[in-house]
């Protein structure tokens, strides 16, 4: 009896994603006595039984070796057309290339979109169940796209990188010019925490997507946002020109509760209350002066805003122009709590 034995390990990333390990057993029958046993060259075949032989392993790799100009967007695939996977290994400029391989260990498809303009090296070697491998090759450059876009993190959560942010943060990302793939670019979108809550992304406009988690991020814990735009492409010809990484660091959770009916507010600090103010939410007299119900993210504060009504001429009633001290700001249309 001999036993053979194969190691699957295909990498991804910067390390392996998968491991499996399959043994075949070979059994080679014998018999002695009663004349029955495996017969010689020309002669009948005794009781033994044959075993039917394994087929070679198969190895596929695309794009082809040589290949030149390739889009960005097509994903690299090793496969093995007979056998399974045993190593698949991408690298593109000095680093590994990510990865993952299917439950039944045939085929491997990098993960994000390719960097544009790069020379990538593919090895891939496949088995089979005897214990036999195949190894293929592929070398082959991607395209330099004539036109590229860009992203970058909204200017009011930029100004604050280093700072802690609040258990309201929105994760906000700008474009240099409208997307029209915008599931291309959700999938290349990837946010992480210590302590993950459900969250979706939500486009504004064709130039701006807003993440937002289901209530609040949990305080005291580290967020990051891994934006693998390189190679992905949001309109025809136009592809990411680079990837994009932020850390941000959610700090304690001040929470502000407003009663419009009682005309209170309580401020919550990590689930305590820490400050309790009775507050005047606008006389109603007209939808403009009405403070609508709802979650609003604190956006900024300032020591002094000079506040106008937009909706009232100069010199006509209902127009005013006052000095407010100590303003936060709640919306973008000019909702503040002061």
């Amino acid at each position: 009896m001999a036993r053979l034995a194969g190691n699957l390990r295909t990498m991804a990333g910067h390390g392996a994603l998968a491991g499996f390990c399959g043994a075949a057993l070979i059994m080679i029958a014998a018999c002695s006595g009663g004349g029955a046993g495996v017969s010689g060259a020309g002669g009948k075949a005794g009781s033994g039984h044959s075993q039917a032989p394994v087929a070679a392993p198969v190895v596929k790799i695309t794009p082809v070796a040589g290949a030149k100009r390739v889009r960005p967007n097509v994903p690299i695939r090793g496969m093995a057309v007979k056998g399974h996977l045993v190593n698949v290994i991408v690298r593109a400029r000095g680093r590994t290339v990510a990865g993952q391989v299917n439950s039944q260990s045939t085929e491997w498809t990098s993960r994000w979109a390719l960097t544009p303009g790069a020379s990538f090296v593919v090895q891939a070697t496949a088995g089979n169940s005897a214990g036999k491998t195949v190894t293929a090759m592929s070398t082959f450059r991607t395209l330099r796209p004539a036109r590229t876009f860009s992203a970058s993190l909204d200017y009011t959560l930029a100004t604050n990188q280093g700072h802690r942010y609040g258990v309201g943060l929105p994760i906000i990302l700008n474009f240099s010019q409208p997307v029209q793939d915008k599931a291309a670019v959700e999938k290349a979108l990837e946010v992480t925490a210590q302590r993950p809550v459900p969250g979706a992304w939500h486009w504004m406009t064709d130039e701006q997507i807003v993440y937002r988690v289901d209530g609040y991020w949990p305080p005291h814990q580290t967020v990051m946002l891994h934006a693998h735009l390189a190679g992905v492409r949001v309109a025809p010809g136009v592809f990411g020109s680079k990837n994009l990484s932020y850390r941000f660091k959610i700090g304690v959770a001040r929470v502000s509760y407003v009663n419009l009916k009682t005309h209170h507010m309580t401020v919550r600090i990590d689930g305590k209350v820490a400050r309790s103010y009775g507050v005047s939410g606008g006389d109603g007299s007209a939808l403009v002066y009405t403070t609508p119900s709802g979650t609003a993210v604190t956006m900024e504060k300032a020591r002094m805003v000079i506040m106008t009504n937009p909706n009232v001429q100069k010199g006509q009633p209902g127009w005013y122009q006052e000095p407010v001290p100590l303003a936060v700001r709640l919306t973008n249309s000019g909702i503040y709590r002061h």
